[in-house]
């Protein structure tokens, strides 16, 4: 079967491309967000490789501190992230770090055909740019990426004037997302609401619940 080469784009810290297949990190949160049938039953993926990108200099753990804010909410998700940093099968998980402008769309389209990436990730990334260069950085994208070609776009709901994230999909070359869900939490906690595409997705791809 096809084997994901996946990069996480705008990946920061790199956390997320070194938790994917962890039974253990899963373990850790699935509890945290409620599917509506429940908590979906952990699959690996076929990985061949993984790749965090971002524009240099690559950030490190003050400048994320940084950018949390003042409160018990954020100092238990700034403590979570450490916990998460020092866990073995995380910390010691193969991941190739690359700096890339993702306004640079001739780059992205290069950096994407010499590593053979065919699944990526934005996630709160977009929304720091304005509405036109994302439609550029998300249509070479879906154009550029190798099949089955599976881009995530999860960004914040109405531009941070909202709580929560909305969970788009893009496969097969086709510019047009799929809408999956509303997530209550951007951090991945809370509800997982069902929008427009979602009930079409699973059918195509079956989610397995505990």
């Amino acid at each position: 079967g096809c084997q994901a080469v996946f990069a996480d784009f705008g990946t920061g810290l790199g956390v997320l491309p070194r938790q994917l297949n962890s039974r253990h990190q899963y373990n850790t949160f699935a509890n945290d967000l409620i599917w509506p049938d429940g908590i979906p039953t952990f699959r690996t993926i076929p990985l061949a490789s993984r790749l965090g990108v971002d524009k240099g200099p690559l950030p490190d753990l003050d400048w994320v501190h940084a950018c949390y804010g003042r409160s018990e909410y954020y100092t238990n998700l700034y403590d979570e992230l450490l916990r998460t940093l020092h866990t073995p099968d995380v910390s010691t998980t193969n991941v190739q770090y690359e700096k890339l402008d993702l306004l640079d769309i001739e780059a992205l389209g290069a950096f994407i055909h010499q590593h053979k990436i065919n699944a990526a990730n934005f996630s709160y990334v977009l929304y720091e740019l304005e509405s036109g260069m994302r439609t550029k950085i998300v249509e070479a994208l879906v154009r550029e990426l190798h099949p089955p070609g599976v881009l995530i776009v999860a960004e914040p709901h109405r531009e941070l004037q909202g709580q929560g994230t909305v969970v788009e999909l893009f496969h097969n070359g086709d510019v047009t997302p799929r809408t999956l869900c509303f997530v209550s939490d951007g951090h991945y906690k809370g509800y997982v609401i069902p929008l427009d595409d979602y009930e079409s997705f699973a059918r195509s791809f079956p989610i397995i619940y505990e």
